[in-house]
């Protein structure tokens, strides 16, 4: 163990032999890889180590042979650790050393992408073994919201990305309203992450977010993210007039910098669809009564005034969509 300590405190001299020393280890791994407490121990303790000092590692490393591994050995503890489900949980036992191995691969996972989305370093690589992953495990939908969790937990926090990462982003994994009627797993994980994602963003802060605009323009392709935001921002905050209130203070939401953005209405059709999609218990009747009360209020701040202008236009329209 402390030999493997050792070996990844430093940078390798080289590519090749940094190569050849992780097959090394990856085979040790595997050969423990079994349900047997004292060999899982070691190989968690032995990616503990590498998990440490994996800044170390060069950028081919980390976007080639690791990325392979981790998926082999992610949904290997993945299965085991469910198999062993009806033993009592103890961390003597082989289901305990699973479930440590298997939440290390998890922060591996974690670091590989964060590395390679801050960097840009092979991002295509990243996102092509992630979809063929992803179709080899199709059966098992649950280990796919697992891992697609972290995944956009992880890109959410590079944000703003560099846009040759939303160039090789897969646009199956964006949510449109035809990838979630096609039932789209992966689309639907980056909806549950986004709005996490987007009630922590919202909720702390007063001025322009880039991190949420970048995100908000290319996860949804079809819709102008300022108004999107503005939607989003309505429903996390619970449907009621403090929701309003709190959008005209927040001058920053009516602020796009799509460069697509129009507010024709082709282009409101779909974000309203996709509102309907998404909120399907939103009420109608609620949005026409704060575009009735937005109509009778008035402001005495000129910036104020303007967005309570546009958010009466909004709902007036928001409202009329729904109820055809």
């Amino acid at each position: 163990m402390d030999v493997w300590r050792a070996v990844w405190q430093s940078e390798a001299p080289s590519f090749k032999f940094e190569k050849e020393l992780f097959s090394i280890f990856a085979q040790n791994i595997d050969e423990k890889l079994e349900n047997d407490s004292k060999k899982l121990r070691i190989a968690y303790d032995m990616l503990h180590h590498f998990n440490k000092y994996i800044s170390n590692r060069s950028n081919l490393l980390l976007s080639g042979d690791l990325i392979t591994k981790v998926f082999n050995w992610h949904y290997k503890a993945w299965q085991c650790e469910r198999q062993l489900l009806n033993n009592a949980y103890d961390t003597l036992d082989p289901r305990g050393w699973w479930g440590l191995f298997h939440d290390q691969i998890d922060e591996i996972f974690k670091q590989l992408t964060s590395h390679i989305i801050k960097n840009n370093s092979r991002a295509s690589l990243l996102m092509a073994k992630m979809r063929q992953h992803a179709d080899d495990k199709k059966s098992d939908e649950n280990y796919l919201k697992h891992l697609f969790s972290l995944f956009f937990e992880e890109l959410f926090k590079c944000a703003p990305l560099d846009y040759n990462v939303w160039v090789v982003f897969p646009n199956e994994w964006k949510i449109t309203k035809q990838n979630l009627e096609n039932k789209n797993l992966i689309s639907n994980v980056a909806w549950n992450e986004y709005l996490k994602f987007a009630r922590q963003r919202l909720g702390s802060q007063n001025a322009f977010d880039e991190a949420l605009n970048d995100i908000t323009l290319h996860l949804f392709p079809e819709v102008d993210p300022a108004l999107w935001l503005i939607l989003v921002h309505f429903k996390i905050y619970g449907e009621d007039w403090y929701a309003i209130e709190l959008l005209i203070e927040k001058g920053w939401l009516f602020v796009s910098r799509s460069v697509s953005a129009s507010g024709c209405s082709d282009d409101l059709d779909k974000l309203f669809e996709l509102s309907k999609f998404l909120f399907p218990n939103i009420s109608v009747e609620n949005i026409k009564s704060y575009a009735r009360r937005l109509n009778k209020i008035q402001y005495s701040d000129e910036y104020k005034e303007t967005r309570r202008i546009r958010l009466h236009e909004l709902f007036n329209q928001w409202a009329s969509h729904l109820e055809k």
